[in-house]
């Protein structure tokens, strides 16, 4: 599925963009302050924004992730077509992830 740990941080990267005024997810993985906003979300942060930090974390540590349905009903169509994308990518190669990473404006491949 994914080629490597960094393919898969600028994936996260890609699906936090929005979750924060700073950035959550370095090509190492996630910042301290990304896990601090799973663990406690802000007052400020919108339940879409939760989803998508779940997502992310649900693929890098691959753990549990937000119910389906809540995905289903917080996403807006945006972010639902960003989510769809990025499944059919993963069902496919990780070329077609890179593809996909260009798309949403995420750095591609490895180097």
């Amino acid at each position: 599925m994914f080629a490597s740990r960094q393919q898969l941080a600028r994936v996260c990267a890609v699906l936090t963009r929005g979750c924060a005024r700073v950035a959550l997810w370095t090509s190492e993985g996630p910042t301290l302050g990304a896990r601090a906003r799973l663990e406690a979300p802000p007052a400020d942060m919108t339940g879409e924004q939760r989803v998508l930090l779940e997502l992310a974390f649900c693929l890098w540590d691959g753990g549990k992730g937000p119910p389906f349905g809540s995905a289903l009903t917080l996403l807006g169509a945006a972010h639902l077509h960003l989510v769809g994308g990025l499944l059919v990518a993963m069902s496919e190669s990780s070329a077609a992830i890179d593809r996909w990473l260009r798309l949403n404006g995420g750095p591609a491949g490895d180097a």
